[in-house]
């Protein structure tokens, strides 16, 4: 019995830690030679989120992610990109767990779990190219979202996390700390 409720407590734990952690997700068009790809632009259609600031950091990171990797804002005719971000927040449940060892009897080890709702946000970008305009890479994030305070430092960091693998076959960029 003893052995049992060690293992459901472990198990609990690595579910826990992996529910915190952040996701991400890329596909691509294999097709596509993603060298030739220089200019950028934004989709028409791209809906700006409810909240004005974080639709003004989200397109800010991305743009700026997207100088870091060679590519230039076309500002006067036709971008061979088309970018287009969706953001959303789902309230989850989430776990944290901890140890507690007895000074007393170090084989007495206590776990114990503390259940919270949290909203996780999920970020995807999206990019088009070709004629007629076709997803030629996409990439999907989620992650705790942090108090507003800590909010633009985290929106940085999802949309680095989201480029990081771009483009598709090269050596990934080094994580944020």
């Amino acid at each position: 019995m003893k052995r049992l409720s060690l293992s459901l407590a472990f198990v609990l734990v690595v579910l826990s830690s992996l529910q915190a952690a952040e996701t991400v997700r890329t596909a691509c068009d294999h097709d596509t030679d993603f060298s030739t790809l220089k200019t950028y632009g934004w989709m028409s259609t791209q809906q700006p989120l409810p909240d004005e600031a974080n639709h003004i950091r989200v397109t800010e990171a991305i743009e700026r992610a997207m100088e870091r990797k060679g590519f230039q804002k076309a500002v006067f005719g036709d971008p061979q990109v088309l970018l287009l971000y969706r953001a959303g927040i789902q309230q989850q449940v989430g776990a944290r767990s901890y140890q507690t060892v007895s000074s007393y009897d170090p084989t007495a080890v206590k776990t114990m779990m503390d259940f919270h709702r949290e909203k996780r946000g999920t970020l995807t970008l999206e990019m088009f190219g070709g004629e007629p305009r076709k997803i030629i890479w996409r990439a999907e994030g989620s992650n705790v979202l942090p108090k507003p305070d800590k909010m633009e430092k985290a929106i940085g960091k999802a949309v680095h996390s989201l480029l990081r693998h771009y483009p598709p076959g090269s050596t990934p960029d080094p994580p944020l700390p």
